[in-house]
């Protein structure tokens, strides 16, 4: 056999080897997506329905955010319920979409070309509302309105046989991004999901696996340190009322058998 013979034979073999490669690759593609695609359509099904009832429903809903510098935007009131995907024939990809708004705005001050700058991707990253003005002393005064965005994204992902899930400011400032397994996709997930979307108590975030960022934990861990110290403040002055009460009325009496 001629060394050119012999080459083209070890390429034929190769390129077989290729090709069958190629066709169990796609034989596991069209079998992660018939798996996944009927998934992916119950959930849009579902959470679509939902968010449509919400619209009519409008229930008195408010969430409350921490945002670095401003303070905490308290008492927003939840609504404008949609769902939008690029292509609902395929649903590869949906998104759920709500704001948290009142009335209203927050000035801060930021000292500083560096920190202003930082300060203004930090707000743009979140998505939020704001406009900037710098003094003439270099001082930034940012305004923020009192509005946040709420994002649930749900995205296919066939190499990997499931879904990438992305939050953004459900909870808590901030962007989360977990993967959920074909197992994962349950009924019993939207449901809780639902419930989280409703302030409801829900396990939506222990049935999908779900951790925080480390700015997200740091968000959680003020605002949990923030309202024990706002607890214990108000049990020292109940505490000190009632006290003070039987302080006098004891005087009283004292007073009284003299």
């Amino acid at each position: 056999m001629s060394l050119l013979n012999e080459i083209k034979k070890e390429a034929e073999t190769v390129k077989l080897q290729q090709a069958k490669r190629h066709l169990t690759d796609q034989e596991r593609a069209d079998a992660l997506r018939q798996a996944l695609g009927p998934k992916m359509r119950a959930q849009y099904t579902y959470l679509k329905e939902l968010f449509e009832n919400l619209k009519v429903v409008d229930p008195d809903i408010r969430r409350d955010y921490e945002v670095k510098l401003h303070g905490r935007l308290d008492g927003l009131r939840q609504g404008e319920y949609r769902v939008t995907a690029p292509d609902t024939r395929v649903l590869d990809c949906f998104s759920l979409h709500f704001t948290c708004q009142s009335e209203g705005a927050i000035r801060k001050p930021v000292r500083g070309t560096a920190a202003c700058e930082k300060h203004r991707e930090y707000l743009w990253s979140h998505n939020l509302r704001f406009t900037s003005k710098i003094l003439a002393d270099g001082t930034g005064v940012f305004t923020l309105d009192r509005f946040v965005p709420v994002t649930v994204e749900f995205r296919a992902n066939l190499e990997r046989g499931g879904v990438e899930l992305t939050v953004k400011n459900l909870d808590l400032l901030g962007t989360n991004r977990v993967f959920l397994t074909l197992e994962q996709l349950t009924d019993e997930l939207m449901e809780e999901l639902g419930k989280c979307v409703l302030r409801k108590e829900n396990r939506f975030n222990e049935l999908c696996g779900n951790t925080l960022s480390r700015e997200m934990r740091e968000q959680l861990r003020r605002r949990l340190t923030s309202d024990d110290v706002a607890r214990e403040r108000a049990e020292e002055s109940a505490g000190a009322a009632k006290g003070g009460k039987r302080k006098g009325l004891f005087r009283f009496v004292r007073k009284s058998a003299g």
